[in-house]
């Protein structure tokens, strides 16, 4: 295997753990939480913000880090678990439309 898809898997293997487990732990429901900052962002900016979109808003911040302080593993791990979870939130939200 290629040095840079051992990486990637190894990016994703850890955005996996940390969503499925500890942050799980710490912060409760993904969707909650997601549905949370997306009404005080919404309240902040006075205009409606989707839970999943503020998902996708925090992987653009971990893409801004990344891009202007540099390579830390941490950004690229954050952004796929934000990615993941932005898709089950969205996931959610349309099974109950």
């Amino acid at each position: 295997m290629e040095n840079g898809a051992r990486k990637a898997g190894y990016t994703l293997k850890t955005a996996v753990e940390i969503v499925a487990w500890p942050r799980a732990q710490n912060y409760g429901c993904m969707v909650k939480s997601a549905t949370h900052i997306a009404e005080l962002w919404s309240a902040y900016l006075g205009h409606k913000i989707e839970p999943w979109e503020a998902m996708q808003m925090m992987a653009l911040l971990k893409i801004s880090r990344d891009k202007n302080g540099g390579y830390h593993a941490d950004n690229a791990i954050d952004q796929a678990g934000y990615a993941a979870i932005a898709g089950q939130v969205r996931g959610h939200y349309a099974d109950k439309s």
